[in-house]
C-alpha cells in the first residue's frame, strides 16, 4: 500500500475519532443538562400537585360556605317576605282604626245633633 494513503486513511481515522469524542462529550453534556432540568421540573410538578390540593380543599370549604349562605339567604327572604305582609297588616289595621274613628266622630254627632 502506498505510504501516502496509510498516512491519509490513519488522519481520516484519527480525525473521525476525534469528531466522535467530541460529538460524545456534547451528547453527555446535553444529556446531563436535560437530566437537570427534568429534576427541576419534577420538583416544580410536586410543588404544584400540593398546591393544586390546597386549592380544591379551599374550594371544598368555599363551597360548603356558600351553600350555607344561600340556606341564610332563602330564610332571610321568608323573614323579609313576612315583615312585608306584617306591615302591609299595621297599615290596613291603622287605616281600619281611623275610618273607625271618624265613623264613632261621625256617630257622636249625629247623636248629640238628634
Amino acid at each position: 500500500m502506498n505510504p501516502l494513503k496509510l498516512f491519509e486513511k490513519w488522519i481520516n481515522e484519527h480525525g473521525s475519532a476525534a469528531i466522535l469524542r467530541d460529538h460524545n462529550a456534547l451528547l453527555k453534556s446535553q444529556n446531563e443538562a436535560l437530566a437537570a432540568e427534568m429534576a427541576k421540573s419534577k420538583a416544580e410538578n410536586e410543588v404544584l400537585k400540593s398546591q393544586l390540593a390546597e386549592c380544591k380543599a379551599k374550594a371544598e370549604t368555599l363551597q360548603s360556605q356558600i351553600d350555607v349562605l344561600k340556606k341564610e339567604i332563602e330564610k332571610l327572604n321568608s323573614v323579609r317576605v313576612a315583615l312585608k305582609d306584617q306591615t302591609q297588616l299595621q297599615n290596613r289595621i291603622a287605616h281600619l282604626e281611623e275610618v273607625n274613628s271618624d265613623l264613632e266622630r261621625q256617630l257622636r254627632i249625629k247623636s248629640i245633633g238628634f
